[in-house]
């Protein structure tokens, strides 16, 4: 497996034309090696790959990280340099995303000899189609993220605090097998839910609220990303209306996945529907984004950015409607795109189900 993205990696760099890649971000760092560590670099050419790391990463790189050589540093950019100087290198390309400019300047000032390439899109979509082993772990850490969430559901009543919520479903989940949150959860209810990343707060959950929950797991590295939105008793004639237009939405935007075709169509099949039933102005973001290693990768779903779905990709199908002063509604589920259009993968009910 591991062999397989390194020659991906190796055919980039062939594409641009560059004798190497230096590559800084951590998760394409073990994504590409398999090493987990809080700090390293990989350098990749046609013939050798090397792992940059210092003295507390040594032992661990050479049992996580087989295939690659193991450099070991102590002046990050100085060694950075000298290693790529050894190599002979003439031509190196590197993510800009990920180097601050000092460190840019720095390499720079001592690679005279090196020519610095960026390489941005290639190294955003190295990650994109999950293989069948990433398909397995995102699903068991589906499973891990419902089992949590349901253990907590029943908790949610009037009175208990935006906070409370979030911390009983931060510890249910690292009950249920969760090796860390990816993100902090999102607990938003009554007139906050309006806030699409309405953080959790010591707002107390009143009698008639919409609760928005927005939660995701990471275990062994891979995320989810999910969200429901419930009522704390019997929804008003309102309520009823913006969720059933999120959701129908959302299913209209499901309908289109396949491989082949645009994200931004994907996109525009959510909010047409939205924008048609009078509401377009309160939903403002992307209708989904990539999952896997992190938790916002590529494609992006959106009006701003165009990308073909290809299959083995897993996205995030979530449309909102957040009205200002009275309240929102996001419904978030994860999706694989199949050889023949996709699969959900999350199971947890997308209704406006009544607590209590």
């Amino acid at each position: 497996m591991k062999k397989r993205r390194i020659q991906r990696a190796v055919n980039i760099l062939r594409e641009k034309k560059v004798d190497g890649l230096l590559i800084n971000d951590l998760t394409n760092v073990r994504y590409l090696s398999g090493f987990t560590g809080s700090e390293a670099s990989v350098i990749i050419t046609p013939e050798a790959f090397f792992i940059l790391v210092d003295s507390r990463y040594t032992s661990q790189a050479k049992i996580e990280a087989p295939l690659f050589q193991i450099s070991k540093i102590s002046k990050r950019i100085e060694d950075t340099a000298k290693l790529i100087t050894r190599l002979k290198l003439k031509k190196i390309g590197f993510d800009a995303k990920n180097i601050s400019y000092s460190d840019f300047k720095e390499l720079e000032e001592r690679l005279s000899h090196c020519k610095l390439i960026p390489i941005e899109e290639p190294l955003l979509k190295l990650r994109v189609s999950k293989e069948k082993d990433e398909i397995k772990i995102i699903t068991k850490a589906i499973s891990i993220a419902t089992f949590g969430f349901n253990q907590v559901k029943g908790q949610i009543k009037t009175g208990i605090t935006e906070k409370e919520i979030a911390l009983e479903l931060e510890i249910a989940l690292k009950r249920a097998g969760a090796d860390k949150l990816p993100f902090d959860i999102i607990v938003a209810s009554g007139k906050r839910s309006a806030l699409p990343h309405g953080i959790a707060s010591n707002k107390k959950i009143g009698r008639g609220e919409l609760v928005t929950i927005d939660f995701g797991v990471q275990y062994q590295g891979y995320c989810t990303d999910e969200t429901c939105t419930l009522i704390n008793g019997k929804p008003t004639t309102k309520q009823k209306k913006i969720f059933n237009i999120v959701k129908d939405a959302h299913d209209r935007a499901i309908e289109r996945i396949k491989p082949g075709i645009s994200s931004k169509k994907v996109d525009q099949a959510a909010r047409d529907y939205i924008s048609k039933k009078g509401f377009g102005k309160y939903f403002g973001h992307g209708t989904g984004h990539g999952v896997g290693l992190s938790v916002h990768e590529e494609p992006q779903l959106s009006p701003l950015k165009s990308e073909t779905l290809e299959e083995g990709m897993i996205i995030t199908i979530e449309p909102g409607i957040y009205i200002p002063n009275w309240g929102g509604v996001r419904i978030e589920d994860m999706v694989l795109v199949t050889r023949d259009g996709c699969e959900v993968l999350t199971v947890l009910p997308k209704r406006l189900e009544a607590l209590n």
